[in-house]
């Protein structure tokens, strides 16, 4: 067209406005200004239309604004599509402003008025006010004003109303009484009104089954859809559909579910974003997320609410790499939720890298943060150790609930920051947040980890004012924190206080454990007794540590006993707990039967390998230990530093002085295990019997253990095997006061050679 006048570009934007194309309709709005043309009434009309279709408020804004300053600023019909733009924006305080600057207005004009008044509550109020001013409601007014009914009160004020109105026989005024019934919880008045309603159309139907579904009354749902198919001839649509499919999803009827399906695939509504969302629910709900996945690809135009549905599905079902690789083939802008879903899979994968990208992107978008999304993230950083980048995002939260605070918490714990997390538990409870039971447990495991008994005395003190003194998680770590800072009385006091059902298999195992460590193993016994004649159910952690109190005495036979309970259980069996069988034969003296407990180890992890390996250097076996250690590498486990140790120790019985070394050099260098004072211990003896006496010495005085008896006693043992008498001395005068009674026979053999 050579040369467009203002009808032809309005017939443009209404062409485009009416077929769905409404950005492209706003963008020939601003380029037909741009030329010179001005749009009139009409043109202002099309982009109004396609502003409140496409919530659009802004650019609604800047029409406003220029019909303001035109000269039809006074047509009734811009006016009202004004009233009714803002309405459907959802700018009430705007289209009240607009309505009441009107000197005009139809019963159009209060109807677009009715619709904003859904939604701040004066439905009621603006009829009282076309009753003061004469102006008869229609059925569109007194359908949108039944919508903004929002108590049971005016629900039934208004039914009598529209009794006496005569408009109670019109179907969008009966669906908006029934939907409001339903809003204000009261499903018999919906019912009574759906019932009465002659004629149901699609709304009506998908109204009632949607308000059975939200209420939780999923089988009535599925009941009235079934009504509405057998006895009707009226057609679901995507509304029905996600109604009925949410009631399946609710009730976990799949068969009900993939019939619903079939019948929504007959006429064509799989590709329904809104539809196809349901449906990935329903499937993952039921457990098949392939099936989730199918429904999900078959969406044509997938909103930001579907790719959430799917990411959330991935993450429930534990397929962290699959949130991710959908996350980053979306092509809709990612919200708050989104973000969420997908720091939760870096935090699984501890994959900092890319966490760190998603956090980056967040910041560039300048979206708006949520509590969930900001504890997300510090979740992740907390996750990937990287507690500098976690104190920064936790500093950076506005107000924050109780779960950031104890994610902060455990931060600071798992980086051995235990004070730390004792101040931050302080602060908290100045900033008036109000702990909670893991709150709590948090801070006493920190007073456990620094044997910090008088805190954590204070914060039993808290527990009990709180009312949490019944809490089995703090009453554990209450028992456990006692045990650790050596009170074991106390620990007894707080088993002691909690009876019958709160006392789980976990505080059980807390108190078993305590007598365990503190090397009391026949109470330990006693105790695992009489869990099981008050038929409390043993878990791993629980025959753990009754197999480490039998360890401690020496005691096969109850360790016997114990394994022949646990054959064929192979839910109790599990890694840690044949470790420990295998730990506690070797420490009673059977390696036989320890070996036999690892050949029947399938996964085998560096405690396995490690305690069959002490095992045989500990028995003399120690050219095993080191065939074994070989295997081990070759079976891809690295060695840690105990299983060092226990190398070391068997290259010192063995008189492997190279092989020794090399270990030595290999911990450091090929697995970056640091010496411990016991690891420079076992070189000590290494070298002593090799008669490196004074190579022995040195790394003695070199590492700083000249204060440790046990190394000066090694040396003097080793200098009476070689014939020392300057070192055997030397080494004498160097042991312990306290020591001097276990050197006196080394020292007096030492003279006699």
């Amino acid at each position: 067209m050579q040369q467009k006048n203002v009808y032809s570009w309005s017939m443009m934007i209404g062409a485009y406005a009416q077929n769905g194309h409404r950005n492209e309709a706003f963008l020939l709005f601003e380029r037909m200004e741009s030329e010179g043309i001005r749009p009139n009434a009409v043109t202002c009309l099309h982009v109004l239309g396609a502003c409140s279709y496409q919530n659009e408020l802004p650019f609604g804004k800047k029409v406003h604004a220029y019909i303001s300053a035109s000269e039809f600023k006074w047509d009734i019909s811009l006016q009202t599509s004004l009233v009714n733009m803002y309405a459907k924006c959802g700018s009430p305080a705007d289209a009240k402003a607009v309505f009441d600057s009107m000197a005009r207005k139809d019963i159009v004009t209060w109807n677009a008025m009715a619709g904003a008044s859904v939604h701040n509550g004066q439905s009621h109020k603006l009829l009282r006010e076309m009753d003061l001013q004469g102006v008869k409601p229609n059925a569109t007014t007194y359908a949108s004003i039944t919508r903004g009914s929002s108590t049971l009160t005016g629900c039934r004020a208004m039914e009598q109303r529209l009794l006496a109105s005569g408009y109670m026989s019109h179907v969008p005024v009966q669906n908006a009484l029934v939907n409001v019934y339903a809003k204000c919880g009261d499903l018999e008045g919906a019912r009574k009104v759906f019932n009465r309603l002659e004629r149901k159309d699609v709304i009506s139907w998908s109204t009632m089954i949607s308000a059975y579904n939200q209420s939780g009354r999923h089988s009535e749902a599925i009941e009235i859809y079934r009504l509405m198919e057998s006895e009707t001839s009226v057609e679901p649509n995507a509304v029905t559909f996600v109604g009925v499919i949410g009631a399946c999803t609710g009730c976990g009827d799949v068969i009900r579910g993939i019939q619903v399906h079939g019948r929504l695939v007959s006429l064509g509504l799989e590709t329904d974003v809104a539809v196809g969302s349901a449906l990935v629910q329903m499937y993952v709900k039921c457990g098949s997320l392939e099936d989730a996945k199918k429904a999900f690809d078959r969406v044509e135009k997938r909103d930001v609410l579907c790719w959430n549905f799917m990411l959330s599905a991935y993450s429930e079902r534990g397929s962290p790499q699959q949130v991710i690789e959908a996350y980053e083939a979306m092509d809709v802008e990612p919200n708050a939720v989104t973000y969420t879903n997908v720091l939760i899979a870096c935090s699984a994968m501890e994959d900092l890298a890319q966490g760190q990208k998603v956090h980056s992107r967040i910041v560039s978008s300048g979206l708006e943060t949520d509590m969930t999304m900001e504890t997300a993230l510090l979740s992740l950083y907390i996750k990937c150790r990287s507690l500098k980048s976690a104190c920064q995002v936790f500093e950076a939260m506005g107000k924050k609930d109780v779960i950031p605070w104890n994610f902060m918490m455990v931060g600071y714990i798992d980086h051995d920051c235990d004070t730390e997390a004792l101040r931050l538990y302080a602060r908290m409870h100045e900033a008036g947040v109000e702990a909670n039971n893991v709150t709590f447990a948090n801070a006493l495991k920190a007073c456990s980890k620094i044997k910090d008994i008088e805190t954590g005395s204070k914060v039993e003190a808290m527990i009990t004012t709180k009312g949490f003194e019944t809490d089995v998680v703090t009453d554990t770590a209450l028992l456990n924190m006692y045990a650790a800072c050596g009170d074991l009385e106390a620990a007894k006091r707080v088993f002691g206080s909690r009876r019958g059902e709160r006392r789980d298999v976990v505080f059980w195992t807390a108190m078993i454990a305590s007598y365990a460590q503190a090397g009391r193993g026949e109470e330990a016994l006693a105790l695992y007794k009489t869990m099981l004649s008050e038929e409390i159910k043993p878990n791993s952690v629980t025959y753990t540590s009754v197999l480490s109190a039998c360890s401690s005495l020496g005691n096969i036979l109850e360790g016997r006993k114990i394994h022949s309970k646990l054959e064929g259980k192979a839910e109790e069996l599990d890694v840690a707990v044949q470790n420990s069988l295998l730990s506690m034969y070797a420490r009673c003296g059977s390696l036989r039967d320890a070996w036999s407990c690892f050949a029947k180890i399938h996964n085998r992890d560096v405690f396995s390998w490690t305690g069959m390996v002490a095992a045989f250097a500990h028995h003399g076996h120690s050219a095993r230990a080191l065939e074994l250690v070989r295997e081990m590498e070759l079976c891809g486990v690295s060695p840690d530093a105990v299983t060092f140790q226990s190398v070391l120790h068997a290259c010192s019985h063995e008189g492997s002085l190279e092989r020794g070394w090399a270990s030595f050099v290999s911990m450091a260098v090929d697995y970056a295990v640091e010496p411990s004072k016991d690891h420079y211990l076992c070189m000590v003896d290494l070298l002593a019997r090799a008669g490196r006496l004074a190579e022995a010495r040195e790394v003695i005085q070199f590492v700083g253990l000249e204060r440790e008896s046990m190394g000066w006693m090694m040396l003097l043992g080793a200098s009476r095997t070689h014939s020392n008498l300057a070192m055997g001395v030397e080494a004498a005068q160097c042991v312990a006061p306290e020591d001097g009674l276990a050197m006196c026979p080394l020292l007096c053999s030492v003279y006699v050679l």
